[in-house]
């Protein structure tokens, strides 16, 4: 599945660049609250769905503005490992604002646990794709 990925035409590659990392800021968003409260959260309140929701459009959003779906994964430099912690930490005040201006029952760490969680999967996944495309490139050779 994972050739079938790579096979795919760049902006085929790209929307799942863009799925893939919502699905990872949602999760990081809901595992920095279940960490923070030392259990499983269940979401009861649409205000937290609110703010969920912003910090992904923004985030994206912001991700897109610093070129971070234009890099290609195999020549990964450090800019694009720049324009991540930039953007996750962007994200991580859109999460903390928009907690607090909509009044959410977000715990106040929870911004802290969500930037770190979210640079170890948005940062870490891109650095996993690079090593897999990197061996399995030498080994081809």
């Amino acid at each position: 599945m994972f050739e079938y990925i790579l096979s795919l035409p760049r902006y085929q590659k790209r929307v799942v660049s863009v799925v893939t990392d919502s699905v990872f800021i949602l999760s990081a968003l809901w595992l920095s609250i279940c960490i923070r409260l030392e259990e499983l959260y269940v979401i009861d309140n649409p205000l937290v769905l609110v703010s969920f929701g912003l910090t992904v459009l923004v985030t994206i959003t912001v991700f897109v503005r610093l070129g971070l779906y234009r890099a290609v994964i195999r020549y990964l430099s450090n800019h694009a490992l720049i324009a991540v912690v930039s953007g996750v930490s962007v994200s991580a005040l859109i999460f903390s604002a928009s907690s607090f201006l909509l009044k959410a029952p977000v715990p106040r760490s929870a911004p802290f646990i969500y930037w770190g969680l979210a640079l170890l999967f948005v940062g870490g996944s891109r650095m996993l794709v690079r090593s897999y495309v990197n061996q399995t490139k030498r080994k081809l050779k």
